[in-house]
């Protein structure tokens, strides 16, 4: 028992706290630093890199689609250059394709033009996106379809936007 005599409790607490330190320096210096956050490389080139093209579809294809295969052609582009109008069944739409069995509506999505006064037989080129109709009624109704416009277009339940054309 002779530690706990009152002359070594100083040596005893002084040696355990000096072997305490050591081993706290040790563990310490045996980690690994932390790894840094991951930067990216940054490489130059001379060609300028492309910006992403959405998805196309041809107008022949969307043109002799069925209505199920035109719906799935939803948000899709579709580009037209010199395709005939059919009809224009009211100032902001207008029925384009070959044949009135292969035929998409048109429909201006903006104020700056309209379909007004372009005759049927008339070229047009546009470039616009295929859209779903939506589930609200009277969209035909209100581009100014007639009855058979209106159920052609209920039927397809699909039609292209465009924000602007050009008429040949």
């Amino acid at each position: 028992m002779a530690l706990f005599r009152r002359r070594r409790w100083p040596r005893a607490v002084a040696a355990v706290a000096v072997l305490a330190v050591v081993v706290a320096v040790a563990v310490a210096l045996t980690r690994s630093p932390p790894k840094p956050a991951a930067v990216p490389e940054i490489v130059e080139t001379a060609e300028p890199v492309p910006d992403p093209t959405p998805d196309s579809v041809a107008l022949a294809a969307v043109l002799s689609a069925s209505d199920a295969t035109l719906r799935s052609y939803a948000d899709k582009q579709v580009a037209a250059d010199g395709v005939r109008v059919l009809s224009v069944p009211g100032p902001g739409a207008a029925w384009v394709g070959t044949s009135a069995s292969d035929r998409v509506l048109v429909v201006i999505a903006g104020v700056g033009q309209s379909f007004a006064g372009i005759a049927a037989g008339t070229p047009v080129s546009f470039t616009g996106t295929v859209r779903l109709m939506d589930a609200r009624s009277g969209f035909g109704k209100a581009l100014g379809l007639g009855a058979a416009d209106d159920a052609e277009l209920e039927r397809q339940r699909a039609y292209v936007e465009v924000t602007a054309f050009e008429s040949a």
